[in-house]
């Protein structure tokens, strides 16, 4: 994180004045006696940085506490969007409200990697490799290594579609990752019924749902960023990134949920009946599944009216213009 920040603010001048504040002056202007404007953003960073350990501290309260604000957030959105946005800045805020709720779905599904997807495979999936038995924990790695090898290729065929004005829209893309986690979890259960009763399911297919996931996470997690920047008005963007890192959460906070549906009972960390521990995944698996698919078919049906919002004929005419132009 300081690398990070050394580096942005010895590279800030690369951003030619994008990274500036827009009103210097009102950053000295003193609002608590010889506190200014910027050291009480500063501490309020602070604070919320007290705040967020608490809640960690006490994870039980965080799942209904996110819910409220996070209704609270869209009517905000909503209300902001009527009462200080005029014509096409007001629809393109709707759509940076629908993606940033839209992603729930996704990532309650996708963050199931650190919990079910875990345990299932440290129970129930025979991870020897060439007579090596992998630690569960070494799985968790596919993910990164699958983006590090296809975000650059995927970034590419966005390139390659533009110039031939077939690159799918924004909600497009959106759908179609919702519908990929999905489809993951219908390969693991594939993979799962393939083996007999009371047989470990073949490594294979937990290497094919981390793919298909990450190919899904690419469809949705950088595009939706991007368009949230797009989108926002100006003086909103950092509201809206918020927004979007709020429904992020609240997507993790649900998949705890599905995660406690997918247990199985042990004894000292051994599955005392694995027939009955691989059903309940299967049928966990198999419902997550579908319902990621319906959801993504619905949100597909409707992308026309989100695009609508986003007026994106004049972004992807822009986009055209920077492909043809390469």
């Amino acid at each position: 994180m300081l690398i990070g920040l050394v580096t942005f603010l010895t590279m800030q001048p690369w951003l030619e004045g994008k990274a500036e504040p827009p009103n210097p002056a009102k950053l000295k202007e003193k609002v608590f006696g010889p506190i200014n404007v910027e050291w009480a953003c500063y501490l309020v960073g602070f604070g919320i940085i007290a705040l967020a350990m608490t809640l960690v501290m006490h994870s039980e309260i965080v799942g209904s506490l996110g819910a409220i604000v996070g209704v609270l957030m869209f009517i905000y959105l909503i209300g902001y969007s009527f009462v200080k946005l005029k014509g096409r800045d007001r629809s393109r805020m709707w759509a940076g409200a629908y993606f940033a709720v839209a992603q729930i779905p996704f990532w309650s599904l996708f963050e199931q990697a650190g919990s079910s997807l875990t345990l299932f495979t440290s129970r129930l999936v025979n991870t020897n490799i060439l007579g090596w038995d992998v630690p569960t924990p070494v799985f968790q790695s596919l993910n990164a290594g699958f983006i590090f090898i296809f975000a650059p290729i995927v970034a590419w065929l966005w390139i390659w579609l533009a110039k031939r004005n077939w690159e799918p829209s924004t909600p497009v893309k959106f759908a179609f990752g919702v519908m990929g986690v999905g489809l993951g979890y219908l390969a693991l259960v594939a993979g799962i019924n393939s083996a007999g009763a009371g047989l470990l399911t073949p490594v294979i297919f937990i290497f094919l749902i981390y793919w298909i996931h990450t190919m899904a996470e690419l469809l949705l997690s950088p595009v939706g960023l991007s368009a949230m920047t797009k989108l926002a008005p100006a003086q909103a963007v950092g509201l809206m990134m918020g927004a979007w890192f709020l429904y992020s959460g609240l997507g993790n906070s649900l998949s705890g949920f599905i995660a406690g549906m997918a247990g199985a009972e042990t004894v000292g960390g051994e599955i005392i009946d694995k027939v009955a521990a691989k059903d309940n995944y299967s049928s966990v698996f198999s419902s997550v599944g579908w319902i990621g698919i319906g959801i993504g078919v619905l949100m597909l049906l409707f992308a026309p009216v989100v695009r609508g919002w986003m007026k994106e004929g004049d972004v992807e005419e822009a986009a055209d213009k920077r492909a043809s132009e390469a």
